[in-house]
């Protein structure tokens, strides 16, 4: 328990006891349940504010990813486009990523990113479908430390990334297991489909990062998860 709220108290903005960053990536494998843990608040917000009306879920449920999150994979999301956007590569790309100015591609990602997301919400899904999609972005940036072949020179993604290395398969597959169940009992095709989109943006954004970049750092997988979060809200909605 220890672990999964040190692990809780660097992926989100959630109150926790515990702020060990070595004990958090330790507890890496632990980040779907983390995911469920931050799913329970967005869900009841957007299921709240379905009284109201479809478009109100969707902006509830977006404020609460912001509150929980502080924004800052979002931030990090930012940062990597920004990357992007100069023609970076290696030192100079995290040179990029540490300015603290954004530019309009980095402004215009997340404009469309939130755009796409407020749809797929908007459309319906169920809260089950939503609490997975949390669940499958968390698991999400686990699979891209564990995929990359480059780890990050510096940062606090290069300590997730290493303890992703050095850890088993078996717990996080177990955490993702208990993790996914309550949707996955429901509609098991719907949290494949889910599961399978936040997956393949993970893969897709590692391997675009170490082609562009050179590397991945904590910025990219803070990319990760938002990627793999409107992918997955958006493979259930349309599944």
């Amino acid at each position: 328990m220890r672990g999964l709220l040190a692990l809780m108290a660097f992926l989100t903005r959630i109150p926790s006891p515990y702020h060990d960053i070595s004990e958090a990536a330790r507890s890496f494998h632990l980040a779907p349940l983390v995911g469920a843990l931050v799913s329970l608040p967005v869900a009841a917000a957007y299921v709240a504010s379905q009284y109201i009306s479809e478009l109100m879920a969707a902006a509830a449920a977006m404020a609460a990813h912001v509150a929980l999150t502080g924004a800052m994979h979002l931030e990090g999301l930012a940062d990597y486009v920004d990357a992007l956007a100069a023609g970076a590569r290696g030192e100079r790309a995290l040179k990029v990523m540490k300015d603290p100015r954004v530019g309009a591609a980095a402004v215009s990602a997340l404009l469309a990113l939130m755009l796409i997301r407020f749809a797929a919400l908007a459309a319906g899904v169920s809260a089950a479908e939503l609490a997975l999609s949390y669940v499958a972005a968390y698991e999400a940036v686990y699979v891209a430390a564990l995929a990359t072949r480059r780890t990050p020179p510096e940062g606090l993604g290069r300590l997730f990334v290493l303890a992703s290395k050095e850890r088993g398969l078996r717990a996080n597959v177990a955490a993702l297991a208990v993790a996914a169940a309550p949707a996955a009992l429901l509609d098991p095709v719907v949290a494949v489909v889910g599961l399978g989109a936040a997956l393949a943006a993970a893969l897709a954004t590692v391997r675009h990062a170490e082609r562009s970049l050179g590397l991945v750092n904590g910025d990219v997988l803070g990319s990760v998860l938002e990627l793999a979060l409107t992918s997955a809200v958006v493979a259930c909605a349309v599944a």
